[in-house]
C-alpha cells in the first residue's frame, strides 16, 4: 500500500502556466460560468470539481493518480454529495479461472505525466485482437461538505471554487484511499 494521495490540487502548476497574475482554473471557471448560476452548495461543489478535472482542464487543476480511471462528484438518489471513483483492476486469479490466456490483464503503461518514481501505472485498454477479461471497480462514497461555504452569487467565485476543490480532494482521499489501496493490493 501507499500513502500517496488519490487526488490533489496543483495550485503551483496552475499559477505557473497562466498569464502573470491570473489562474488557468479561474479562466476555465469564467468560461463555464453557466454551471454556477443559482447553484446550491452541493451543485457548486460538483461544478467546481467538474471544471477542475479532465476533460474540461487538461492537465487538471485537480489531478488524480494514473491508476484511477475516473474521479467525479455526483448527487446520490437522496441528493447527497458522493464521490465516484473508478479504477481498473488487474486480477490474475479471476482471469485464470475464466480460462483467458494471452492478454489477461490491463496493459500497463507509464503515462507521460507521471514521475518516473511513482509506483502507479495507467491501465490502458488491451491491444486489439487478443482476448482479455477486464475488471473495473466503481466505488461510490459519501463525501462530507462540512466547512464548505454557500455560494453567494450567480457566477463562479474563484476562491470558493479553489477552496472547495481542496476540501473535496481531502475528503476523497479520506473516504476512498483505504478501499482503493485494499483493492489494489488484492491480487
Amino acid at each position: 500500500m501507499t500513502n500517496e494521495p488519490l487526488v490533489w490540487v496543483d495550485r503551483d502548476y496552475d499559477r505557473r502556466k497562466a498569464y502573470p497574475g491570473t489562474s488557468r482554473y479561474a479562466n476555465y471557471l469564467e468560461r463555464n460560468a453557466e454551471l454556477f448560476a443559482g447553484a446550491s452548495r452541493t451543485e457548486h461543489a460538483i461544478s467546481a470539481w467538474y471544471v477542475a478535472t479532465s476533460p474540461i482542464m487538461s492537465p487538471g487543476y485537480a489531478r488524480s493518480r494514473a491508476d484511477l480511471e475516473k474521479v467525479v462528484l455526483e448527487r446520490d438518489d437522496d441528493g447527497n454529495l458522493v464521490a465516484v471513483v473508478e479504477l481498473r483492476l488487474p486480477n490474475r486469479r479471476v482471469t485464470a479461472d475464466a480460462g483467458i490466456g494471452g492478454m489477461a490483464d490491463w496493459w500497463m503503461e507509464r503515462p507521460w505525466s507521471e514521475s518516473l518514481d511513482s509506483p502507479h501505472y495507467a491501465y490502458c485498454d488491451p491491444r486489439p485482437g487478443r482476448p482479455a477479461l477486464l475488471l473495473t471497480a466503481r466505488l461510490v462514497l459519501p463525501v462530507s461538505m462540512t466547512g464548505l461555504a454557500e455560494p453567494d452569487g450567480d457566477g463562479p467565485d474563484v476562491e470558493l471554487a479553489m477552496r472547495t476543490c481542496e476540501r473535496m480532494a481531502a475528503e476523497i482521499n479520506r473516504a476512498a484511499a483505504p478501499a482503493v489501496n485494499a483493492l489494489r493490493s488484492a491480487r
